[in-house]
């Protein structure tokens, strides 16, 4: 009502105005100072308060899966699809243990990436393509439906500039984010041409060395650690791959649990 009151001849006559951003606020003198600032801009720092500090606790609106069964991946079947929720509530379980320690986001989402490389690399169809396009983009989607990355919304924002898979986000620019999963992918990229899509050893320790991550509470690299081997081996031996020594060690490491192999 008061902005219709204002004299038409005075567009600006509601400034000087005060504007916040996640990290700054502020004054602008006119209409088009004030366009110029683009997205993530709010009249209120108010506006960003439930983003900020102490996460709240987990609720059922926190999801890891959500996206998981209309991933629209040729290839991916309902048993894969479930061997890749496990890896993503693994690492929603760590991430909720400590969930506001620094980068606690950046360290689940590496893993979420891992997870569910692994799974489709076991299986044979991992692709270049998935593991720099799709498979972000699910992680990105996962890491916002489990509250590992809060500062996103499902409908537009003004705070939240970027479209981003199902969601509209803010990702500060301090981070290069097209190089988050660089490390990942180019691990993976490189154990591609070495291996046919069938395993041929030992195709059930994955499996068992999920079993026994789920059992302890423990992540990938801190499994691999206590196998003692590295962490491209570790994914290689869940793949059932590996050498002899690897493989040795990781059923040592699942006997000393007392996880053991089924008889058929």
């Amino acid at each position: 009502m008061a902005d219709s009151m204002q004299p038409q001849n005075k567009p600006n006559s509601k400034y000087p105005k005060c504007k916040y951003h996640w990290t700054k606020g502020v004054v602008v003198n006119n209409a088009d100072k004030e366009a110029a600032l683009g997205g993530g801009w709010a009249d209120t720092p108010a506006a960003f308060e439930e983003f900020r500090g102490p996460r709240r606790a987990r609720t059922a609106q926190h999801n890891p899966i959500k996206w998981v069964a209309d991933w629209p991946v040729p290839g991916v079947t309902s048993d894969l699809r479930q061997r890749m929720k496990v890896e993503l509530l693994r690492t929603d379980a760590a991430f909720w243990r400590s969930p506001d320690t620094p980068s606690a986001h950046l360290t689940t989402m590496r893993e979420a990436f891992d997870g569910v490389a692994m799974v489709l690399f076991a299986a044979g169809i991992l692709t270049e393509s998935l593991l720099r396009n799709e498979i972000p983009q699910l992680v990105w989607d996962s890491a916002i439906a489990a509250g590992w990355w809060r500062c996103a919304s499902e409908t537009p924002q003004g705070i939240f500039p970027e479209r981003l898979g199902h969601y509209w986000v803010w990702r500060d620019d301090s981070i290069d984010w097209q190089r988050l999963f660089h490390d990942e992918t180019e691990v993976w990229l490189a154990g591609l041409p070495a291996f046919s899509p069938t395993p041929a050893v030992t195709p059930d320790l994955g499996v068992r060395l999920a079993a026994a991550a789920d059992f302890e509470m423990i992540s990938h690299d801190e499994q691999a650690a206590r196998i003692g081997i590295g962490r491209t081996t570790y994914f290689e031996v869940k793949a059932g791959r590996g050498g002899k020594k690897a493989r040795r060690r990781a059923e040592e490491y699942l006997r000393r649990l007392q996880i053991t192999q089924e008889p058929d």
